[in-house]
């Protein structure tokens, strides 16, 4: 069974001309959710193909909520199912219990997935919203949801520039280093060194080597290796001095009962990922859209909040 994991990002939109973000609840007399309305039901019913990434996209369904705190309406959010599949490869289909081919896949064929994803704007004047976005596996729709989304933005104006962004803020790392405690740290090392790669029998260019360190726990001197490095005063390599070059970090931690991923691969695009399937009622390895729907709003809570785009006494 694959895992089902969630990823956050930060949303907004800016005119491509002067750079200037707009207020998500007032895009020229519109909002936000209501262009993400426009662009939901264009692509309800047919699959749609899109060619540059050879995938299949389809909007199953939605639901928009507006959430309120002491009375007072405090952000709007949209829950969705989509589907999106990859095509333009043959392959053979196998029953995995017996090893019999069950189907031969042609290169028209795509290997549809269902996908739920939650979209929140904060009420009032703000520049920016929150994204979620399920994950199966190694299987996402960030790249498609993002260029399909940006080309029904800009048909109806030429001047939209949507971002997608990881949505890191440095508050929430800390909060996220500080509160919790580190089960493991991956150190990554990409491009191996020739000689090595040929020994191992390895193409070059396309392997990794990492070295794992597991039960860390509340070590301040790593933890604050980290805050510095997300605040652009130390390098990766910096992070830990072992007898191993790397160049990514992965950091593995666990807050009460769920376990986050912190990905610092790139200081300006720092993404967090959590594993939900523990969290998830699941039919058919999917999650049913009751209990994602729960995660989603646990989430998206936690993440408004510790961001600052809406307050809590």
């Amino acid at each position: 069974m694959a895992s089902i994991s969630i990823s956050v990002y930060a949303i907004g939109l800016k005119n491509r001309k002067n750079d200037v973000p707009y207020n998500l609840n007032d895009i020229d007399g519109i909002t936000f959710l209501q262009h993400l309305t426009g662009f939901l039901n264009l692509n309800v019913g047919d699959f749609q193909r899109t060619e540059i990434l050879s995938k299949v996209f389809k909007v199953e369904n939605y639901q928009q909520f507006d959430h309120h705190f002491r009375g007072v309406e405090d952000y709007k959010y949209i829950i969705g199912k989509v589907k999106s599949g990859s095509y333009g490869l043959t392959s053979e289909i196998i029953d995995s219990a017996t090893g019999a081919t069950q189907y031969n896949k042609n290169e028209s064929d795509a290997d549809v997935i269902p996908f739920y994803f939650t979209l929140a704007v904060p009420a009032g004047e703000t520049n920016r919203g929150i994204l979620i976005l399920e994950n199966v596996g190694v299987f996402g729709i960030k790249q498609q949801f993002d260029r399909l989304l940006e080309e029904y933005l800009r048909s109806i104006n030429p001047e939209y520039e949507l971002s997608i962004n990881s949505f890191t803020p440095v508050q929430y790392i800390d909060h996220f280093l500080d509160d919790g405690v580190i089960k493991s740290m991956r150190f990554i090392r990409y491009d191996i060194p020739a000689d090595t790669a040929q020994r191992l029998g390895l193409n070059n260019g396309v392997a990794f080597d990492e070295y794992v360190i597991h039960h860390v726990g509340r070590n301040n001197d790593i933890r604050d290796k980290i805050k510095s490095y997300v605040r652009g005063r130390v390098r990766i390599r910096n992070i830990a001095e072992i007898d191993f070059d790397y160049d990514n970090v992965k950091v593995e931690v666990k807050i009460g009962k769920r376990s986050k991923v912190l990905n610092l691969e790139n200081i300006n695009k720092i993404v967090i990922s959590e594993d939900v399937t523990d969290r998830l009622v699941l039919l058919g390895g999917h999650p049913t859209e009751e209990s994602m729907s729960v995660v989603f709003e646990e989430n998206l809570e936690e993440y408004l909040t510790l961001s600052g785009l809406i307050v809590r006494d």
